[in-house]
């Protein structure tokens, strides 16, 4: 009611549409109505007089209340908005166990994140609340029956360095070695033959027989896929599914996945490093075999051009066989991002936001590691069993190089010797090109 001295119905103004003066009375100015709940004022004039504009509430808040608005919408846990402004509400990516999950909801100004998290999705440190501290983010470990479940942090950098299993995983790593060193070292080469001849000859032809090579690609290439369906195809997997998959995602990317924590603590941390690290990976591994291989001939004294590509190349090949995949995940994660109606960020790396000049730095790099490798390793692989076709088909005698690359055509009939390159092109789809259009 507006007008002074009135006192009858007639001259009371209605409240705008969803929304009340909820049991107020003397309430002089249609902005003295509120919005009821499950509804938010979506207006941002928050002068007083102001008529509310009563939206219903998005998905994933909390606004069952009288006088909700836009700018302090509290979120329900496990849902963000990239700003207070913003009514794109999206569920979290650690959201399907809520109680660890890095968003916290609320209607606090860090977009309802936990202590010392920030960024899209709260997946980014907060420097600012830690300051003077070296710290890694830790996404949310989804934990499954005797498995413990752990909260997406920050977390101090010395905890990553001093932790006991990182110190007895490289002490087992470190004793390993050396007791290979040691082995090698007392056998001498006369011992080596014989055991070679004499062992090697039965695990080789059981080995063969039983098919094992092929069984083992088959479940490597299974697992460098399935781990990757949530990444690739932005499914919500079940805890249960997590906890599993990511023990075998650890396991398949050589433990090398889990090292972004440390490179996040050396300050060198995000996409660009772990593509980076990926690209250089794969050749460093074939300068190292060979290296290695050469040595071992060289003490053996039969070092030459055709016992180097007879002992290195096969293990080059089953190499690429690990590496091929993983790159080429890598690589296609550039082309997937976040979207908001604010804007858009990389998924790999939140703190990178689409269609920037940051972003396409890392699209460059990223072309170019698929063409080095998916591409690369794509044309290697053909271009090396049309050299050993006609042995392969049994038109001509064995040669070293068909020996060398078996690997690549002994688990086929002849005449789908080729059949590695399908394999090939299937992972390159399924882990990789599918980034594009998802």
């Amino acid at each position: 009611n507006a007008e002074e001295g009135a006192s009858d119905l007639a001259a009371c103004l209605p409240c705008p549409t969803h929304s009340s003066t909820a049991g107020r009375t003397l309430t002089a100015q249609s902005g003295g109505c509120i919005c009821e709940p499950g509804y938010y004022d979506q207006s941002l004039d928050q002068r007083d007089g102001v008529p509310p504009n009563c939206q219903p509430c998005p998905p994933g808040t909390e606004c069952d209340y009288y006088g909700a608005k836009l700018l302090s919408l509290p979120l329900a846990v496990g849902h963000f908005r990239p700003t207070n402004s913003s009514i794109d509400v999206q569920r979290c990516p650690d959201a399907e166990t809520p109680e660890v999950s890095g968003c916290r909801g609320g209607n606090t100004s860090n977009g309802g994140c936990a202590q010392s998290l920030t960024g899209v999705f709260c997946m980014l440190c907060d420097r600012s609340s830690v300051s003077g501290l070296r710290v890694f983010y830790a996404g949310a470990s989804q934990g499954y029956g005797v498995m413990s479940r752990a909260p997406a942090e920050c977390r101090d950098c010395e905890l990553l360095y001093t932790s006991q299993e990182t110190l007895t995983l490289g002490a087992v790593l470190l004793t390993g070695v050396l007791l290979v060193a040691m082995a090698s070292l007392r056998c001498s080469k006369e011992h080596w033959g014989s055991l070679r001849r004499r062992h090697l000859s039965n695990s080789g032809r059981l080995w063969s027989v039983a098919g094992i090579p092929g069984k083992l690609k088959i479940l490597v290439g299974f697992f460098m896929i399935v781990t990757r369906i949530e990444t690739v195809y932005g499914v919500v997997l079940p805890a249960a599914v997590l906890a599993l998959l990511n023990i075998f995602r650890v396991a398949v990317s050589l433990g090398f996945e889990s090292l972004s924590a440390s490179f996040d603590c050396l300050g060198v941390g995000g996409y660009v490093t772990r593509l980076t690290v990926w690209i250089a990976l794969p050749a460093g591994s074939v300068v190292v075999i060979v290296a290695a291989v050469a040595v071992w001939l060289r003490w053996h004294d039969s070092l030459s051009r055709r016992s180097l590509v007879s002992h290195a190349l096969p293990l080059v090949l089953q190499g690429f066989f690990i590496f091929y995949p993983i790159v080429t995940n890598v690589a296609f994660e550039v082309f997937s991002c976040y979207e908001f109606s604010e804007g858009a960020w990389l998924r790999a790396d939140v703190s990178i936001e689409c269609n920037t000049p940051a972003h396409s730095r890392a699209r460059l790099l990223a072309w170019t590691a698929i063409v080095l490798y998916p591409i690369g390793m794509l044309a290697l692989n053909a271009g090396l069993l049309f050299t050993a076709r006609h042995t392969i088909h049994g038109d001509a005698a064995p040669t070293v190089l068909s020996e060398a690359i078996a690997f690549l055509y002994q688990e086929y009939e002849p005449v789908f010797f080729w059949w590695e390159l399908i394999e090939m092109a299937r992972r390159f789809v399924l882990v990789g090109a599918f980034m594009l259009v998802w």
